[in-house]
């Protein structure tokens, strides 16, 4: 949560070329939030010479069908088990 995989490299693949960072997550757009993936993430330096753009809301599971909704309740189940052990 908050962690964006790989950043790191992608950024150095790109430190003299501006490139544009597109975060999602199931937030509402809180203030707060965006500003902590921004400095887990980056450096002042990197976020005025590159573009982020925060994309609030997320997946909504509810319209899953097919082979996508039953990976999720198979997810769903392994989570349900581990709590109980």
């Amino acid at each position: 949560m908050g962690k964006m995989n790989k950043i790191k490299k992608v950024l150095k693949w790109f430190k003299d070329k501006p490139i544009i960072i597109f975060a999602c997550a199931s937030n509402n757009n809180v203030k707060e939030y965006i500003d902590d993936i921004k400095s887990q993430n980056f450096n002042t330096n990197q976020l005025s010479f590159h573009k982020f753009f925060y994309l609030p809301k997320g997946v909504d599971f509810t319209k899953a069908t097919g082979i996508q909704h039953n990976m999720l309740n198979f997810y769903r189940n392994v989570l349900e088990k581990k709590r109980t052990d």
